[in-house]
């Protein structure tokens, strides 16, 4: 199957003059087998099978726009990263065992401290810190974020039926194009004429071995 592309125009100003691009491998999904769901979602292919992450596979979940264009040519010039499997499969295979990690609760906080790195849990306990001024400093911060995170994982998996599991009643391959900010450490989505900020592909990206192979020029060049 040839590649296809979600269209995207970044601002010919700021946003091509501070940022390298590069179109990541995605998928499209529906899942109106689950409760008959009719929006579609992005879904990443190459964050996760990239980290061995299932949990990245859900915290980067996005509804997609409904005006959201598909393309059989990239509509802007940058680097295409190929050879990452973009199955169904992939999904399956991530939510099984997100799953069953996450049915047992210190099974899945301990994935989740292997599997999200330090820094995404900085952000989230900073804003708890500046919410909760007064706790007390024994309690361990970065244990209740975790618990939190695993909630809203819970809430992904289960909102879409990939708990059960029930597959996508679609599946569409697709290439992302994604901007990243060495000055900033910032990665941000394109979808139409749209920038969008994704702090936990940011992370994903800049405090792993990733940011090295998107960014290291040896790399580029290949």
């Amino acid at each position: 199957m040839s590649a296809t592309f979600i269209w995207a125009e970044p601002s010919s100003g700021d946003d091509q003059r501070r940022l390298t691009f590069v179109w990541l491998p995605a998928a499209i999904a529906e899942f109106g087998g689950c409760r008959g769901r009719r929006d579609k979602y992005l879904i990443d292919c190459y964050v996760a099978p990239k980290l061995n992450s299932s949990i990245a596979r859900f915290l980067l979940i996005r509804k997609l726009p409904r005006n959201t264009q598909v393309v059989e040519e990239p509509s802007f010039s940058a680097r295409i990263i190929e050879r990452v499997e973009q199955g169904m499969s992939g999904l399956l295979s991530d939510a099984s065992r997100a799953w069953s990690a996450l049915s047992n609760p210190s099974t899945a906080i301990e994935l989740l401290k292997k599997e999200i790195p330090e820094e995404y849990v900085e952000l989230r306990q900073q804003r708890n810190i500046l919410r909760f001024p007064f706790m007390d400093p024994s309690i361990r911060v970065r244990e209740r974020i975790l618990h939190v995170n695993l909630g809203i994982l819970r809430d992904i998996l289960r909102g879409l039926c990939l708990d059960k599991p029930i597959p996508p009643t679609m599946w569409q391959p697709v290439h992302v194009l994604v901007g990243l900010s060495v000055k900033d450490s910032q990665a941000y989505l394109f979808m139409g004429r749209s920038r969008i900020s994704s702090k936990a592909l940011s992370v994903f990206i800049f405090k792993t071995n990733l940011r090295n192979e998107l960014l290291d020029p040896a790399n580029i060049l290949k």
